[in-house]
């Protein structure tokens, strides 16, 4: 991968984005597509809820639903006035 070297101000406003930024010419015209690295240390100390018994498990599931079917089904599980729940 090429490297470019950034000057101090042009490193200061990349500093600190959070996103995918588009770096332009003078003429507004898109050159690339700067994406920041990562922050690594926002996930430290995080505890993953699956064991790599469930992983596995998921991953072997054949049962899958339409985009339909789980539509459906969540709008079988809106409350009704009659429920008590407005």
């Amino acid at each position: 991968m090429t490297k470019v070297i950034l000057d101090e101000a042009t490193e200061a406003r990349f500093t600190g984005l959070a996103g995918r930024v588009a770096v332009c010419d003078h003429e507004e015209r898109t050159l690339g597509i700067f994406i920041p690295v990562a922050d690594h240390s926002l996930y430290e100390g995080v505890e993953i809820p699956f064991t790599e018994d469930d992983l596995k498990k998921a991953e072997e599931e054949t049962e899958s639903y339409t985009t339909a079917e789980v539509l459906a089904y969540l709008e079988s599980l809106r409350c009704t006035p009659s429920a008590g729940n407005e």
